[in-house]
């Protein structure tokens, strides 16, 4: 007699439903050349084409305060678009930039979705040899000079008489 071992293979599969990141549109731009005085804005639309409702927990920046972000709806439901408004704060960034923020979010596969921004952002002046000054170590009752030039980038611009602050007595001309 002969025993027959029958084996079935079953395929199970379930389903979960899950929030999924993604962009309409770019996710990057670039302000190219602007003077760094205006401020520069510009709008990303976040949408959700997963089958849950995405949350954005929060958002990354690289740069401090170079930038605002906002978003319209920090959860979105499912085939949902968020606005989010990015805002280049006036006069916080200086000749050629590449920044990027992120959001973070219930994304289970895309936990961080990245944002980029590039420009040119011209100053209002040019300070000559150079922004910083480094002084070294300075000694007490013994002058210190440092001469620079401060060169307008544009016609039109003009300075106010110099300011100087230090926790010692110091002469600006």
């Amino acid at each position: 007699m002969t025993a027959a071992i029958i084996v079935f293979l079953t395929t199970v599969s379930t389903a979960h439903s899950a929030p999924k990141v993604d962009v309409e549109g770019p996710s990057s731009t670039d302000f190219g050349k602007h003077p760094a005085k205006d401020q520069q804005e510009t709008l990303f639309k976040i949408k959700n084409t997963g089958d849950a409702d995405l949350r954005i927990t929060r958002v990354l920046k690289t740069c401090g305060g170079c930038a605002e972000i906002g978003i319209s709806n920090m959860q979105i439901a499912p085939g949902e678009v968020s606005e989010l408004k990015l805002k280049v704060v006036s006069s916080s960034l200086s000749g050629p930039y590449t920044k990027n923020f992120f959001i973070e979010t219930n994304d289970p596969t895309q936990r961080y979705f990245k944002f980029t921004f590039t420009g040119d952002a011209l100053p209002v002046a040019e300070i000559k040899p150079s922004a910083i000054i480094y002084a070294g170590r300075l000694e007490v009752g013994k002058a210190y000079r440092q001469s620079f030039q401060i060169i307008p980038a544009g016609k039109g611009t003009e300075f106010g008489e110099p300011v100087v602050e230090s926790n010692y007595q110091v002469k600006a001309v």
